[in-house]
């Protein structure tokens, strides 16, 4: 590339690198370059809103350098500007200090905004007083929050937040940005608690997520969970079609989460002999039940059924008449679970 463009690298490999976080994703900044420019380099345009190109062999992402302005409403209410903008410019226009360091070829930082005393002090900062123009950022500070948990967000940044709220900002972010950034949360975080507990902290959880009327459950999940698991757990307190109404879900999450649903309202409701029937007729012909049954000792670990014996029943049997001739067998009172264990799992040892 001719010596009159710059090129450094930026965000979250910069931040990641002095972390000594492992990280994938390498991004550029490109300095007095242009659309014309990359092209004849061979770069290929994906930004459909802002001037970001992918580099073909390793496919990485190379945007030019632009300052914005706030237009109108919303994460797209902003015109931006690519010509003679400079490397500090564009950074300023980026949301947390921690993530508006650059790097050199050489491997040289530069840090206009002190965002490596900030990674050192183990604080999440805002740039510029801009940063309420947009209301993603909300999102974004919490799921950072949620990935490098002994982070704390500055008291003058929850000040910026609670001005995005009060301006309305936060009607404006559309379902396909928050089921977004929810998917990068999950991927990142082994605390997804963490997330929604940062925005009720920060006063705005109710303004995002109205329909969300308890997040307790997530509070005693740890480790990596898939978005389709969130949104499962999410469904014990909120109803799965207000959920559809409100994210963007594909038909197998979808699916996913009414199997849930109806497992948890199985298991929450006394535990006899005709509710184990009914569940073992809902589940006859359920391929993918096994993903429902982990998510659901991982949430209540066991302590509200035993659920192990249903699942080694199903999957010896696999016939849900069998099991009701089973289960007429048993009585309906005391020891229900003792008896289960001793006379089901006995007869399929014998049988097998």
């Amino acid at each position: 590339m001719n010596s009159k463009y710059q090129i450094y690298k930026v965000g979250g490999a910069v931040r990641d690198r002095i972390l000594g976080v492992p990280s994938s994703d390498n991004d550029y900044v490109v300095i007095n370059g242009s659309e014309a420019i990359m092209k004849n380099l061979g770069f290929i345009k994906v930004g459909k809103s802002f001037p970001v190109f992918i580099e073909p062999n390793r496919k990485e992402e190379y945007a030019l350098a632009r300052k914005e302005k706030k237009i109108g409403l919303g994460y797209g209410g902003f015109e931006f500007e690519t010509k003679n903008v400079t490397l500090k410019e564009d950074l300023e226009r980026r949301d947390l200090t921690i993530n508006a360091i650059a790097e050199t070829k050489d491997g040289t930082l530069i840090d206009p905004f002190c965002g490596i005393q900030d990674l050192e002090n183990r604080v999440l900062r805002h740039i510029a007083k801009s940063f309420r123009e947009d209301p993603v950022r909300v999102l974004r500070l919490a799921r950072f929050q949620s990935t490098f948990q002994d982070f704390r967000i500055a008291p003058e940044t929850k000040e910026l937040v609670l001005d995005i709220r009060d301006s309305g900002e936060l009607d404006n972010l559309t379902k396909e940005r928050i089921s977004l950034e929810m998917q990068k949360m999950v991927l990142k975080t082994e605390f997804p608690y963490l997330f929604f507990q940062s925005l009720e902290k920060m006063q705005v959880l109710k303004n995002i997520f109205p329909y969300l009327t308890d997040i307790s459950k997530l509070k005693t999940i740890s480790g990596k969970l898939t978005f389709d698991n969130l949104i499962s757990i999410l469904s014990i307190n909120t109803d799965i079609d207000t959920l559809r109404k409100e994210l963007v879900l594909t038909n197998s999450t979808y699916k996913q989460t009414n199997i849930f649903s109806k497992l948890n309202h199985f298991l929450a409701k006394e535990f006899s002999a005709e509710n184990l029937m009914a569940f073992f007729k809902f589940i006859k012909n359920i391929d993918d039940l096994e993903k429902s049954i982990s998510l659901y000792n991982r949430i209540y670990s066991n302590k509200r059924a035993d659920f192990s014996f249903m699942k080694l029943l199903f999957i010896y049997y696999r016939d849900a008449g069998k099991v009701f001739i089973t289960m007429k067998k048993l009585s309906n009172k005391g020891g229900f679970l003792k008896e289960i264990r001793t006379k089901i799992l006995q007869e399929i040892l014998n049988t097998k």
